[in-house]
């Protein structure tokens, strides 16, 4: 009974984070070639526009964005978090780019 239940906890764990963000992610493309938008991305770090970058980023998806400065996700290349459910970035002009998003 113990096992089963350990397993059934184990499954609970590893469902919940594997599951995909719902909704559209949507950036412009750094190098003004137009918008690109992923609809129910997965978890794992994106890579935006091929390294070209992302600017105007809106997520509508249910989970929060971390976006960075490096196509790997690193943390020493985070930039910000972009809310769920209508979150923008950036809060104001900047020259800097994001070039990849992981959810989560």
């Amino acid at each position: 009974m113990l096992t089963a239940g350990i397993a059934l906890l184990l499954f609970c764990v590893m469902s919940s984070g594997a599951q995909a963000a719902s909704g559209e992610f949507e950036y412009t493309r750094a190098d003004g070639m137009g918008h690109v938008t992923l609809v129910d991305p997965g978890n794992e770090c994106r890579t935006l526009s091929t390294g070209n970058g992302a600017k105007d980023i809106s997520n509508r998806t249910d989970t929060v964005a971390s976006i960075y400065k490096f196509d790997d996700c690193r943390a020493d290349g985070f930039i910000a978090t972009v809310a769920a459910r209508g979150g923008t970035w950036p809060p104001s002009p900047t020259l800097t780019v994001a070039h990849a998003v992981k959810f989560g």
